[in-house]
C-alpha cells in the first residue's frame, strides 16, 4: 500500500496536513516554567512517521499539564521512545522532565529526521544548577520485530504514540515492551482508539503487563485535532507477581 492509503483513513488523526517535501513547523505545549517550544520539521517523503499525529501532541500536553509531578517521577532516569518519527515526545520529555538520557528510536528512514529535530532542540541545563543536567540525546534505528533490546536498556519509562493502528503491528510492538522493560518499567502509550483495536490490549494481558486508561475529563482539551473522546493515553506496566 502506499503512503496516501495508509493515512487516508486516519486523516482525523493528523495534527499536521501531510504535504509533499520537508517543512518547519512550531510546536509549544504547557506554561512558565513547564513549558516546551520546539521547531521541528516534518517530512512525509520519509513515510507516515514524518508527521505529527495528533496522540503524539496529547501526549505531549499531557506531560506539560502535570509537568511538575513527571519531572520529580522521571528526573535522572532513562526514557525511551518507540516509533519517533518526527522526535516529538522525547525532545518534549527531555526539555520538560530532565531524565539522564533519552533514546529517540524508530526504523531507519526515519533516523536522518529525528537527528535533524534533535539537533535543532537543544536541551539546556535547569536554571540555577551547578553542573549540566541537561539530559543526553541518542538517536537510534530500532526495529521492534528484531526481538532485540534496544542498546541502553533497560528503560525506567517508555513512550510512544500512535504505534498500534495496525493490527500487524500488535506483536512486535508488545515484543519491543517485552524486550526493553523490567519490573519496574513505566509505559505511557498514547492511542487513537477508532484504529486501536480492543484485542491489542488482549495480548497484553496475555503477555503478562497490565494498564490503566487515562480518563478522558482529564485530558479534555489537549489534543488540537478532532475529539479527545478518539484519543487515549494508556500506562501500562508489568503485572507484579
Amino acid at each position: 500500500r502506499g503512503l496516501a492509503d495508509t493515512v487516508r483513513p486516519r486523516m482525523a488523526s493528523l495534527a499536521s496536513a501531510p504535504s509533499p517535501g520537508a517543512k518547519d513547523v512550531d510546536f509549544s505545549a504547557g506554561s512558565g516554567e513547564h513549558r516546551v517550544d520546539l521547531r521541528l520539521t516534518v517530512d512525509w517523503d520519509v513515510g507516515i512517521g514524518g508527521g505529527l499525529w495528533s496522540a503524539g501532541v496529547l501526549l505531549c500536553q499531557e506531560l506539560a499539564s502535570r509537568g511538575s509531578w513527571f519531572e520529580n517521577e522521571m528526573s535522572g532516569q532513562k526514557v525511551l521512545e518507540l516509533g519517533s518519527g518526527t522526535g516529538l515526545c522525547g525532545l518534549a520529555v527531555a526539555h520538560l522532565c530532565r531524565p539522564s538520557e533519552v533514546y529517540i528510536t524508530d526504523l531507519d528512514d526515519h533516523v536522518e529526521l529525528m537527528r535533524r529535530n534533535v539537533a535543532a532542540n537543544p536541551v539546556r541545563s535547569a536554571p540555577g544548577a551547578a553542573t549540566s543536567s541537561a539530559p543526553t540525546l541518542h538517536v537510534l534505528p530500532y526495529d521492534w520485530d528484531s526481538g532485540q533490546a534496544c542498546p541502553g536498556g533497560p528503560f525506567d519509562w517508555i513512550v510512544g504514540t500512535d504505534l498500534a493502528y495496525n493490527p500487524a503491528l500488535y506483536k512486535p510492538l508488545i515484543k519491543a515492551l517485552e524486550a526493553n522493560s523490567d519490573a519496574h518499567t513505566i509505559t505511557m502509550l498514547g492511542v487513537t482508539r477508532s484504529d486501536t483495536r480492543q484485542v491489542f490490549f488482549s495480548m497484553l494481558d496475555e503477555a503478562g503487563f497490565t494498564f490503566y486508561r487515562i480518563p478522558d475529563w482529564e485530558t479534555e482539551g489537549k489534543s488540537n485535532a478532532g475529539s479527545v473522546s478518539n484519543f487515549g493515553i494508556f500506562v501500562i506496566f508489568r503485572k507484579r507477581s
